[in-house]
């Protein structure tokens, strides 16, 4: 029985989410896995024949799936790289195809993403009426009652952290992983010393480095949520 993965991510393939993704699927291919990388769209310079892994986009997704399908063995297995707007009617779609399952992967604090991206706190978020959170509808972001509801129909969660097992309805079963990366470039080093000298850096401080892309304001309570 083959296992074809299909990871559905909300970014293209330079943001943060999609990349793990990425080197996730090439580790499972060297576990002789098939892989499926969903995006909203496929840029015209992705180089996709250097991938060990398909790439396809929303609009397309479809159309892949129904010829995925029909080689009876295989098992598919869909990931929802985070439980967002753009991501949660895909992934419905697609396991409405495949006749699968899927799974659900947690890597933020996404009611208060959302909450600062609207500029308002969690408890206000929670107060929107329905018809309010209707402005979420295709957004990169996370609607408070639908995440919940797609969380609850998953049929397990994996997360990048503990802390957000907070998030995770009782009883369904869920792994922490950390972020897959590319072996080549991130690997373990000697400190540069000359470096952190220079910067000023005292030699018994712990350095904490941060993308944080276009949401500085969530850095301070990120570090919070990691080291409480």
């Amino acid at each position: 029985m083959n296992h074809h993965i299909w990871i559905v991510c909300y970014g293209n393939l330079r943001s943060n989410g999609t990349l793990h993704a990425t080197h996730l699927l090439r580790n499972f291919s060297k576990h002789e896995m098939i892989g499926t990388l969903v995006l909203p769209e496929v840029q015209e310079n992705t180089n996709i024949k250097t991938q060990p892994f398909k790439i396809v986009s929303y609009l397309d997704m479809p159309k892949a799936a129904k010829v995925a399908v029909k080689n009876k063995n295989t098992r598919h297995i869909v990931l929802a790289w985070t439980p967002r707007e753009t991501i949660r009617p895909v992934t419905n779609a697609l396991t409405g195809i495949l006749g699968c399952q899927y799974f659900v992967h947690l890597e933020d604090n996404e009611c208060q993403i959302t909450a600062d991206q609207l500029g308002i706190t969690v408890d206000k978020l929670h107060e929107i009426s329905e018809e309010g959170l209707l402005l979420l509808d295709n957004q990169p972001l996370s609607h408070p009652k639908r995440m919940a509801q797609f969380l609850a129909g998953a049929a397990g969660v994996t997360k990048l952290v503990d802390r957000l097992e907070e998030f995770i309805p009782g009883g369904l079963p869920h792994v922490t992983f950390w972020p897959a990366t590319d072996e080549a470039v991130f690997y373990p080093q000697k400190p540069d010393l000359a470096l952190r000298d220079k910067l000023g850096i005292p030699s018994d401080a712990k350095v904490l480095s941060i993308m944080v892309a276009r949401m500085p304001r969530i850095l301070a309570r990120f570090v919070h949520f990691i080291f409480p």
